[in-house]
């Protein structure tokens, strides 16, 4: 997508973008853990425009856009990416869904399911987890197989189909 704080996003263009934010809150539902992680896109030139934490952008401040789910949401620690949450949502206040200013993203925070993590992805990878070997899914018994795309296959049975209306036309 591409886009402006202004006027939102736009135009999808098969670009491949990222920014800078700040998660500004956290959110936890009674009794739970606080399990999303909110950001919101600070407009510099109305602090109004800012839905919570500092109303300081940041130099790339950006916002997640649509199509932009299931992405990541990482922190930057001395170089080293990691992996804080997944994004999940964009919320507005203005009746428009564009991820313009004062807009906010909600991100699934990951370290709330490290230990179901841990469990499914096991200890082999040296990742530091507390895992107990191989998933349940490892093991001589499981085997795999090419599975055709359906996308492929939709695309080759209606060529087809054309070409036998086609030859019946005729």
């Amino acid at each position: 997508m591409t886009g402006t704080g202004e006027r939102g996003a736009e135009l999808f263009d098969g670009q491949r973008r990222a920014g800078e934010n700040v998660i500004d809150a956290l959110y936890k539902e009674a009794r739970k853990s606080q399990y999303l992680l909110l950001c919101d896109f600070d407009n510099p030139d109305d602090p109004d425009d800012n839905v919570f934490g500092s109303a300081e952008p940041l130099d790339l401040e950006f916002l997640i856009a649509p199509g932009d789910s299931g992405g990541g949401l990482f922190l930057d620690i001395r170089g080293t990416l990691l992996l804080a949450g997944v994004n999940s949502f964009i919320g507005w206040n203005d009746g428009a869904g564009d991820s313009d200013y004062g807009d906010i993203s909600g991100h699934t925070r990951v370290s709330v399911f490290n230990g179901w993590i841990d469990d499914v992805i096991g200890s082999g990878g040296g990742g530091g987890g507390k895992g107990k070997g191989k998933p349940p899914w490892a093991g001589p018994k499981k085997s795999s197989g090419v599975v055709p795309e359906p996308a492929t296959l939709g695309l080759l049975a209606v060529g087809g189909l054309a070409l036998l209306r086609r030859r019946r036309a005729i």
